[in-house]
């Protein structure tokens, strides 16, 4: 029988963030870390930009990207108007970059320009990990030798201390995790760190999740091309050796 021991956590009052410690399988803190990580690079495009529509206009995405970081581990609250307004903007930005016959740019250009090519791939790293937790949740919910029936598998010992068993042969302390609930994308409590603690469950991934990362994945495409026409930089062409 082998004995789960608790992983170390600073007892300091400056602890990075509360869920650096979740376990691997558990996807939802790389997530949070990510979308936090392009929101800050998308807040520094934004201090680039002295044109005052693209520099409001990149801070509201900014905020949007804030509001979608903890959809894994509560729920989605970017409205579809919101969507919408995206959809709009990335249709515009594609009209106004738009050169009839050219498929493939390098990404290169200014500065800024280059920014909004790394926001592009790290919004399709975003969308890689929306995948993997989708695919994590469906392989959660399938394996059945992971299953676990915790009312029936409650050992109270002598000093009342929970335990529960889990096949194969893994002893698990539940005391402070037992009553915790995974919340779903439907769940509308309160935002408290320690209620959002527990055993991973999975998570199914929204539909409208998977269309926002890839719109702004599209959206910071156009952006980088649009800010290399007004800083007077001319895209360099790429001819592919594999895609014809």
């Amino acid at each position: 029988m082998i004995l789960v021991n608790k992983i170390y956590r600073s007892p300091y009052p400056y602890e990075a963030y509360p869920f650096l410690s979740d376990e691997p399988n558990d996807l939802r803190c790389d997530f949070e870390i990510l979308t936090d990580k392009i929101s800050s690079m998308v807040g520094l495009l934004a201090s680039m930009c002295n044109e005052t529509d693209i520099k409001e206009e990149l801070l509201k995405i900014d905020e949007l990207i804030y509001n979608l970081n903890p959809t894994m581990r509560t729920h989605l609250t970017i409205t579809q108007e919101e969507i919408d307004w995206l959809i709009t903007k990335t249709t515009q930005l594609q009209e106004e970059t738009y050169v009839e016959g050219r498929l493939f740019v390098l990404p290169a250009g200014s500065k800024r320009a280059s920014l909004a090519h790394i926001i592009r791939t790290e919004m399709k790293g975003l969308v890689r990990l929306m995948y993997r937790i989708e695919y994590n949740a469906i392989n959660l919910k399938s394996d059945n030798e992971k299953k676990v029936d915790v009312e029936s598998n409650i050992n109270l010992k002598s000093n009342n201390e929970k335990e529960v068993y889990i096949e194969p042969n893994i002893k698990v302390d539940i005391e402070s995790n037992i009553n915790s609930t995974h919340l779903n994308s439907n769940s509308k409590n309160k935002c408290k760190f320690d209620d959002y603690e527990g055993e991973y469950e999975g998570n199914k991934v929204q539909n409208e999740v998977f269309d926002i990362g890839n719109l702004l994945s599209g959206y910071f495409f156009y952006m980088a091309l649009k800010l290399n026409k007004l800083d007077g930089i001319e895209e360099i062409e790429y001819k592919s050796r594999n895609y014809k």
